[in-house]
């Protein structure tokens, strides 16, 4: 993957309050169209790579679903997912990238 892969979104600033900590971030988006063929390494801070149908995931943000089925793209195993599996983000940061999937289509 190179640079010139990604597509650039845009960004969103968020404030997010965890116990102690107020994390305030600029979360730049990017896109990247995802191959089969392509070889992805996970680190520390990722534990999974998994493909999700976007309209099931709406429905898990918007609260209409608890879960959406995700298929990991490492081991093909059907996952569960809930709303608590994604990184801790705003529900307008989610729709500002779903919004940026969409444009893209």
């Amino acid at each position: 993957m190179s640079e010139g892969q990604l597509n650039y979104c845009g960004f969103y600033k968020e404030e997010l309050l965890l116990k102690t900590i107020k994390d305030r971030e600029i979360c730049q988006i990017y896109l990247f169209p995802y191959e089969n063929h392509l070889k992805l390494k996970i680190n520390e801070e990722v534990t999974d790579v998994v493909q999700i149908e976007l309209e099931d995931f709406l429905s898990m943000i918007s609260k209409k679903s608890p879960n959406l089925q995700a298929e990991s793209i490492f081991t093909g195993e059907q996952i569960p997912l809930s709303y608590s599996d994604f990184c801790p983000h705003h529900f307008d940061y989610y729709q500002s990238v779903v919004q940026a999937i969409l444009s893209s289509r």
